[in-house]
C-alpha cells in the first residue's frame, strides 16, 4: 500500500511539473525548486543539473537543488569525466550503487569539497531531435538504502520534461542576447571603422612627417637624419604589426588553427611573462603577482598559443589599469582541471559589454576617445586581442569567462586539463 502511495505521489508531481517549469522566465531558479522536489521524492541527499557546452566541450554545474552547496554552482569539469561524462557521451542512464568500485566515478570533486558519494542516479537531458544537452544526477539515497529501477524511471521522466524547458529558455535567452549585441554593433559600426582608420593613420602620419624631413638639403645634421630614419622604421614596424594582427585573426577564427598539445609548466610560463612585461610594468608603476597552487603546476596545452592568450590578457590588464595598480595571474586546481585567472583593479568593463568585447574589432569606450598606444593607460588597438583569446581557447576545448563591472576591475578566467 505504501508503494502505491509513493507511485501516485511521483505521478502527481510529474503531472504538475510542466506548470512549475513554465511559471517563470528564470528557468534556472525554477529548476532549483524542481530539483529539491525530485530530491525529496527520491529521498536523496543532493540533486544537480549539468549542461554540456558544445563550444568548449566542458560540463557545467548549471543548477543545484534549493539549499544545496552553492560552491558548486557554475563549476566546470572536462567532458567525458565521471559518470556524468559517460552518460552524456553514451546517451544512456546510469544507476551506480557502489561508486568506489565503478571505474567511471570521478572522485576529485568529492576530494575538493570533503564530500562522500556512496551511490547515484544519472540520466541524460535531451532537447529536440534527441540532442543531449546535459544530464540530471541525484546522490546518496538516505538511510543507507540503494537506488532502484523505479527511481531511475522516475528521474528519466523528470529529465524528459526538464530538457525541453531548459532548451527553450536557452534559445530564448540566446536570441535576446544576440539581438541586443547586433543592435549595439550596428550603432557602433561607424565608430569601429573610425578606430581602425585611426590605428592605420597614426603610423602613416609618422612615416610621412619623417620622410618629408629627409628631403635633400633640409637636414644637415647626421644624427637628426638617423633619428628620422629610426622614426620611419618604427612607423613601418607598427604598420606591419597591424597587418599581422588582421591576418592572424582571420587565420585563428577560420577554424584553421592547429593545436599541438603537450605538457606545459605554468611556473615557467608565469616567470617568462614576468620577464616579458617587466619594462612596461615598471614604466606604469604597476605590480604583477603570480601564484601557482598545489596540484596546478602542469597543464596540457599548446605552449605557444597559451602564451598568446596570456600575453593578450596581461597587455589589456596593463592598459586598462591606472598607474600604480595591481595585476595578478594565478592557477588553481578545480574539478580535475587547472583554472587560470588574470585579475586587475583597473577601470572595469560595463556588464552590457561583456559579450561584445570578444567580437572582432570591438573596443570598450567611445571611438572619439580612442588613443593609440602599446601600454599607455586606456590606449587601444584594433580590438582583436580578446577575439583571438576566445578562438584559441575554443580550439583547446575551453572557454573564457569574465567577471567585471565599471570601476571595479576585471577577472578573466579559463580552464585547461591538468597534467598529472
Amino acid at each position: 500500500m505504501e508503494s502505491l502511495k509513493l507511485d501516485r505521489g511521483r505521478l502527481e508531481y510529474l503531472a504538475r511539473l510542466p506548470l512549475l517549469l513554465t511559471s517563470s522566465l528564470d528557468v534556472r531558479r525554477v529548476t532549483q525548486v524542481a530539483l529539491k522536489h525530485v530530491r525529496d521524492q527520491l529521498k536523496a541527499a543532493a540533486s544537480t543539473v549539468y549542461l554540456y557546452e558544445t563550444g568548449s566541450g566542458e560540463i557545467q554545474f548549471w543548477a543545484l537543488g534549493a539549499g544545496e552547496d552553492s560552491n558548486l554552482q557554475g563549476k566546470k569539469m572536462p567532458a567525458g569525466r565521471g559518470v556524468v561524462g559517460w552518460v552524456i557521451e553514451n546517451r544512456k542512464a546510469a544507476l551506480v550503487n557502489d561508486t568506489e568500485n565503478d571505474p567511471r566515478f570521478f572522485s576529485e570533486i568529492d576530494n575538493e569539497l570533503g564530500h562522500k558519494t556512496r551511490n547515484l542516479l544519472c540520466v541524460p537531458l535531451f532537447a529536440r531531435g534527441e540532442r543531449v544537452i546535459g544530464a540530471v544526477q541525484v546522490l546518496n539515497k538516505q538511510d543507507g538504502d540503494n537506488f532502484n529501477e523505479e527511481d531511475l524511471r522516475f528521474l528519466e521522466q523528470f529529465a524528459a520534461q526538464l530538457g525541453l524547458a531548459v532548451e527553450n529558455a536557452r534559445l530564448y535567452q540566446a536570441l535576446e542576447e544576440k539581438t541586443r549585441q547586433l543592435t549595439v554593433l550596428e550603432k557602433r559600426k561607424n565608430e569601429m571603422i573610425t578606430v581602425i582608420g585611426h590605428e592605420f593613420k597614426t603610423p602613416f602620419n609618422i612615416i610621412q612627417t619623417a620622410a618629408q624631413m629627409l628631403v635633400p638639403g633640409l637636414l644637415k645634421d647626421e644624427a637628426t637624419r638617423e633619428k628620422m630614419l629610426d622614426t620611419i622604421m618604427n612607423g613601418v614596424d607598427r604598420l606591419s604589426r597591424l597587418i599581422s594582427e588582421i591576418d592572424n585573426i582571420r587565420y585563428v577564427t577560420a577554424g584553421e588553427l592547429q593545436v599541438a598539445l603537450a605538457e606545459c609548466n605554468l611556473k615557467d610560463i608565469f616567470n617568462e611573462l614576468e620577464a616579458v612585461f617587466k619594462q612596461p610594468l615598471q614604466t606604469r608603476s604597476q605590480k604583477l603577482t603570480t601564484a601557482v597552487m598545489e596540484g596546478a603546476g602542469m597543464v596540457r596545452a599548446d605552449r605557444a598559443l597559451l602564451m598568446v592568450v596570456l600575453t593578450n590578457l596581461l597587455s589589456n590588464a596593463i592598459r586598462f589599469t591606472p598607474d600604480g595598480g595591481q595585476i595578478s595571474i594565478s592557477a588553481k586546481r578545480s574539478a580535475g582541471m587547472v583554472e587560470i585567472a588574470v585579475r586587475d583593479n583597473g577601470i572595469g568593463i560595463p556588464e552590457d559589454q561583456h559579450a561584445l568585447i570578444f567580437e572582432k574589432f570591438y573596443e570598450v569606450g567611445e571611438a572619439l576617445q580612442h588613443s593609440s598606444g602599446t601600454y599607455e593607460f586606456k590606449s587601444g588597438g584594433l580590438g582583436l586581442g580578446l577575439a583571438t583569446v576566445k578562438a584559441i581557447l575554443k580550439a583547446h576545448g575551453s572557454s573564457i569567462e569574465l567577471e567585471s563591472s565599471e570601476d571595479s576591475g576585471s577577472t578573466f578566467t579559463f580552464r585547461l586539463p591538468a597534467e598529472e
